[in-house]
């Protein structure tokens, strides 16, 4: 119950579906974990569209089986392996920010990188098409752009930190050493 005093537990009694033509509709990067995303194709026969008509048809069918195994004790959520599969299909239609291949490609090799080192990033990012340097984040530097900055640097793999001196600093994970390769594990090549 929503402004409770105290939380209560209670069954899930519903379940949201929606359906979108676009691709990449996925907008928030803390919250699509809670969308299981299917593509729905349509049938070659139909001229691609879906079969509403043997939907209606096995409407009932396909839920008194769903809820027949529910009552068998059935795994109704998903299991670990299905979990990285959904946060596949929920990455492939995330929205991109037109910031991230920018920050990505020019913060590939740095493990730290405070909010000015990324704006300057994009402040000299060169527009391709007209040969102009990118003025845009300059405008952008507010709260709501700060946000934005925030949000694209951990989508690209970096977390939010403070440095002892008081600088807001990002920082992503130390990348385990890569194993030694051994001359013993080398493949062979006949002479």
């Amino acid at each position: 119950v929503p402004y409770a005093r105290r939380p209560i537990k209670s069954e899930r009694r519903c379940v949201f579906a929606g359906t979108t033509n676009e691709s990449e509709w996925m907008q928030d990067d803390t919250g699509n974990r809670r969308f299981w995303c299917v593509l729905c194709p349509g049938r070659k026969e139909l001229g691609g569209k879906v079969d509403i008509e043997g939907l209606r048809r096995d409407r009932d069918q396909l839920w008194a089986e769903a809820a027949h195994l529910h009552a068998l004790g059935e795994r109704w959520h998903l299991d670990d392996e299905n979990e990285e599969l959904a946060r596949e299909e929920q990455e492939s239609r995330r929205a991109r920010h037109p910031w991230e291949d920018t920050l990505a490609v020019a913060l590939k090799d740095k493990n730290t990188v405070t909010a000015s080192q990324a704006w300057e990033v994009l402040e000299l990012s060169w527009d391709r098409d007209n040969g102009l340097v990118n003025k845009e984040p300059k405008k952008r530097r507010d709260k709501a752009g700060q946000m934005q900055l925030s949000s694209v640097l951990k989508v690209i793999g970096f977390s939010h930190k403070r440095k002892i001196d008081s600088v807001w600093h990002y920082q992503r994970p130390a990348q385990p050493p890569a194993p030694p390769t051994s001359p013993t594990s080398a493949p062979e090549v006949g002479v």
